[in-house]
């Protein structure tokens, strides 16, 4: 079975928020908001990546645009990861038991530890970005 994910790209000032995971899988290394869970709850994948933003740093994620999506195959099985830019509302405040810190990033301040194959959207974001 194909796991269904949904991902927050938040940008600010030309940079990416990236949160370092607090459990696993790929627990210590940066990833992009979003998740699974979500989906059993909201069936529309907007609604959902609002609800995993929400959960992991509690403020409200504004949906800007679907960006793309993307294929891996972690521990978990293979998953479609459907990716949203967007922005937040506020200071984030994390979920400890979910995330151990947060920090928005420029491409070239990219950490070498980014889980979920996330590399290759940030870096076909970035690309795009620099595009306009």
């Amino acid at each position: 079975m194909v796991l269904l994910i949904t991902s927050a790209i938040i940008c600010s000032e030309g940079k990416v928020l990236l949160l370092k995971r607090n459990k696993e899988p790929e627990k210590g290394k940066w990833s992009l908001p979003g998740g699974v869970g979500s989906l059993k709850k909201y069936p529309n994948p907007v609604d959902a990546v609002k609800n995993e933003v929400k959960y992991d740093l509690g403020v409200a994620f504004i949906v800007d645009s679907f960006f793309d999506y993307s294929f891996y195959e972690g521990k978990e099985g293979p998953a479609v990861v459907l990716h949203f830019i967007g922005k937040i509302t506020g200071k984030p405040i994390l979920n400890k038991t979910e995330i151990v810190d947060w920090k928005f990033f420029s491409q070239k301040e990219l950490p070498d530890e980014i889980a979920f194959n996330n590399q290759n959207i940030l870096k076909k974001f970035f690309e795009n970005e620099k595009n306009k």
